[in-house]
């Protein structure tokens, strides 16, 4: 009797310090619409029933009222019969590492996965045929993902800030949104080579009809023939150094190359007409940009926060500058091909552009012929430059400018041109 009054009173004390846990999870349940769910102690979150999966209609709230708890929801495993995932159900599951939808599901609801910035693994299903916008955006370890040949329809911002390596669009897909990559690692793009809508190549997705690229990767070139580059198109990528636009663009949309930190040197070509409006918002490490097409305005935002922005080329075109344009692009030269008069008749918004008051302004410029490199100088830098490209070995960023005797050809000929211009000899 006395050792069961001694170990009791052990006990006794081990709880009041801690050191003994006495209580034991229990598993919760409930429906959700038509569905029913149970949520395990292990964190494991079943849903089964037959039909569609009941949208959230508080799901943009953190502080919404729970189904479950979502802070305790490791994994999500939905049963054969549900035939969608609902809209923002699984938002916000923050701990949330692995989904496993059956093959009765066809689609998968707008921001159904939103911000679950622990979700690694999800297999989509073969009968899955649209992925609504922003479906997995911010998932930002959610990679790699196969996208089923039945998918038809990707929304805006779909697999926004996802980590995904590669692309791999299937043949049935007929429709892309906006943004529907942005944000991502990707390195690699390709496309079913009997889908009729688009197309890959130089590693962009090129909608075939209307020649547009709607979302490149770290390792695009945009290849000869592009006419259209869309909103969102470059935005957000890492790793991307270098944009060559070729001729055959007209139009660059908005956003089209926000947020590309490691972006340092673009020409715009003579062929763009339409230039939208925060195109190189945020590109930190930007250096030079030359204006080449005749634009009549530098829209708002152009420039946003290119702090490291040290040499713009502007025609003599431009007659409106929009607010922020150059907002915080402290150490900026610009070199402008009109006279001071005119420069001076440029209608500059008054917000956020104070950097053009007192720059330096290089007037009547003329953009030398044979500047290979970029620097606005033609000189013997340009002319290892040419020889490297005339061999196949590097690229050029603008091959008009490079191309000194103007036959339309890059080589040996206008590197001996370009030294001897360097010598004074011509």
């Amino acid at each position: 009797m006395k050792r069961i009054i001694a170990l009791l009173l052990c006990f006794v004390l081990a709880a009041n310090f801690g050191i003994v846990h006495v209580s034991a999870e229990e598993a919760t349940s409930g429906t959700w619409g038509q569905l029913t769910w149970v949520l395990d102690a292990e964190g494991t979150l079943t849903i089964s029933g037959e039909g569609e999966m009941a949208p959230d209609p508080d799901y943009p709230d953190p502080d919404r009222d729970p189904k479950w708890d979502h802070t305790k929801v490791k994994t999500v495993i939905i049963k054969e019969g549900v035939t969608s995932v609902g809209i923002g159900v699984f938002s916000a599951h923050n701990v949330l590492t692995k989904v496993i939808l059956p093959d009765s599901v066809t689609r998968i609801g707008k921001m159904a996965f939103y911000a679950c910035v622990s979700l690694k693994e999800i297999v989509l299903p073969d009968a899955l045929t649209v992925i609504e916008g922003s479906a997995f955006c911010n998932c930002e370890r959610l990679g790699p993902i196969n996208i089923p040949e039945s998918v038809e329809t990707i929304g805006e911002a779909a697999f926004w800030g996802c980590s995904l390596l590669r692309l791999t669009i299937p043949k049935n897909v007929k429709s892309i949104a906006s943004k529907a990559f942005s944000g991502t690692s990707i390195g690699e793009i390709t496309v079913d080579k009997d889908n009729p809508v688009y197309r890959s190549e130089g590693n962009c997705l090129i909608e075939t009809a209307s020649k547009t690229v709607i979302a490149g990767c770290r390792k695009s070139v945009i290849p000869e023939g592009v006419e259209v580059i869309s909103e969102y198109a470059f935005s957000n990528l890492f790793g991307f150094t270098k944009a060559i636009i070729p001729s055959t663009v007209t139009t660059i949309g908005d956003r089209a190359f926000s947020n590309c930190y490691s972006l340092k040197k673009v020409v715009i070509p003579s062929s763009v007409t339409n230039l939208g409006a925060w195109v190189f918002d945020g590109c930190y490490n930007l250096k030079q940009v030359v204006i080449q097409s005749a634009l009549k305005s530098i829209n708002a935002g152009m420039f946003f926060k290119c702090r490291k922005l040290e040499q713009v080329v502007i025609p003599d075109s431009v007659e409106v500058i929009g607010d922020h344009a150059f907002f915080e692009c402290e150490n900026i030269n610009v070199y402008y091909t009109g006279s001071e008069e005119k420069w001076n008749g440029v209608k500059t918004a008054e917000y956020g552009n104070s950097s053009l008051k007192d720059c330096s302004v290089t007037f009547n410029f003329v953009m030398p012929r044979g500047d290979a490199n970029g620097d606005l100088v033609a000189d013997n830098l340009d002319v290892a430059v040419v020889l490297k490209y005339d061999a196949g070995i590097k690229d050029l960023i603008d091959e008009a400018t490079a191309d000194y005797n103007g036959d339309g050809v890059v080589d040996n000929l206008d590197a001996t041109l370009i030294l001897k211009y360097d010598a004074g000899l011509i």
